[in-house]
């Protein structure tokens, strides 16, 4: 089949990009004959998606025109789009074959792309993408207070919902965000996504249960949605109510690096016993050997996700989650079985506290740990590489079926 991907950028620069890296070189190698289309070949400094041997790609960023009529004379079987930044060129492409749109995120769906209400406090959103977001944007500060932004941004997602329509199928990767689309009237399949960390025959390390300290893991960029302030504070109740030393490593960056690190070192004078630090972005076997040697993994999240694939990575390596209750993190963690859901209407630094005491007074035991972390590993079993690809292929073959049949 010739499949002809679809992708704003041809370089690595968040999840989606990730997940094409990963499952590009594999379609290659099952058969499929890859073409690889972007609007952008930038930041230079990002590497690039692999898509497998033999692969074809086009960029529009010197000429658009021709890079449509490029892939226009290539002419592919399926489109398996992924996201891009002009609604004109999605709709340009959109005629050349049938198309497979993979919805990562709140495509169309939200002014902002965040889904979430900052003001009075963080809490998700469930509101149904119309004019009535104009009206809470700037009061609820959905996406920032410039109200040109707010109009643009409104207009984008307006014309994202419209496109994502004519699309053969729609496909996305957890309950939650099937719910959201289908809330805007729309169908969308979900498919089994996958963990990036596979288990190995490698032993995991021996852990001592209830250890001399705990070790908590955060993995993710340092971004006031992503919790890590919320997780901060609520260390020291959490260290009170164990009775046990507690180590946080927090894994990443971003813009709120130094503020956390200044809370850090604050809570390191006040509760010596209560330990931080901040490696940075790790390489992907420095994340796999730290999940093998934490005891938990805690994704404080105040936005919905829509999956976390940092969950099911976890539960790889055998490793109980604390998480807020947000998004698609229910269709990984099992509350009282692979961890422990802290709620998530709305997510508070009091919820969370009380779910990682749980959790941690849960792990003392030693039975109840060996069942956790073989609950955990269970759960990620579904979220293999193989298992989705499988998936995929059975789905591409679906469409163009279908679109041969009419």
């Amino acid at each position: 089949m010739r499949l002809a991907v679809i992708n704003w950028t041809s370089r690595k620069l968040g999840g989606t990009e990730c997940y094409l890296d990963s499952v590009l070189p594999v379609l290659a190698e099952n058969g499929h004959d890859i073409g690889f289309w972007c609007e952008t070949d930038e930041p230079c400094a990002a590497d690039r998606v692999r898509l497998g041997e033999g692969s074809r790609s086009w960029c529009a960023e010197a000429d658009p025109d021709d890079a449509v009529r490029q892939l226009a004379d290539w002419r592919p079987d399926l489109l398996y789009v992924h996201g891009l930044r002009n609604p004109a060129l999605e709709e340009r492409l959109q005629g050349l074959a049938p198309g497979i749109f993979f919805a990562h995120n709140y495509y169309g769906t939200c002014v902002s792309g965040y889904k979430a209400l900052r003001f009075p406090v963080v809490r998700p959103c469930d509101r149904r993408f119309g004019l009535g977001c104009l009206a809470c944007y700037l009061p609820r500060r959905c996406g920032g207070l410039n109200p040109w932004t707010m109009w643009t941004s409104y207009r984008l997602q307006a014309k994202r919902l419209l496109l994502l329509a004519r699309y053969r199928m729609l496909i996305t990767h957890s309950q939650h965000m099937q719910e959201e689309y289908r809330r805007h009237g729309l169908t969308a399949k979900c498919i089994a996504y996958y963990a990036a960390m596979q288990e190995t025959n490698v032993a995991d390390p021996p852990k001592t249960v209830p250890p001399p300290a705990w070790h908590l893991v955060f993995f993710g960029r340092f971004d006031p949605l992503k919790g890590g302030a919320d997780l901060l504070k609520a260390l020291p109740e959490v260290r009170s109510r164990v009775g046990i030393p507690l180590r946080l490593t927090m894994a990443g960056d971003g813009p709120c690096r130094r503020d956390w690190e200044n809370l850090a070192a604050r809570l390191r004078e006040r509760h010596p016993s209560v330990t931080v630090d901040f490696p940075g972005w790790v390489t992907a076997d420095a994340r796999d050997d730290l999940l093998r040697r934490a005891h938990l993994l805690v994704v404080p999240s105040l936005w919905p996700e829509p999956f976390g694939r940092i969950g099911p990575e976890a539960g790889s390596a055998g490793l109980p989650v604390v998480a807020y209750d947000v998004g698609g993190v229910r269709d990984w963690l099992s509350d009282g079985e692979n961890g422990v859901l802290a709620s998530g209407n709305p997510p508070t630094v009091a919820g969370l506290t009380q779910a990682l005491a749980d959790a941690l007074s849960a792990l003392s035991d030693p039975a109840r740990y060996r069942r956790m972390t073989e609950q955990a590993r269970g759960l990620a079993r579904r979220f293999t590489l193989w298992n989705h690809i499988r998936e995929l292929d059975e789905l591409f073959d679906r469409a163009v079926g279908a679109a041969l049949a009419t």
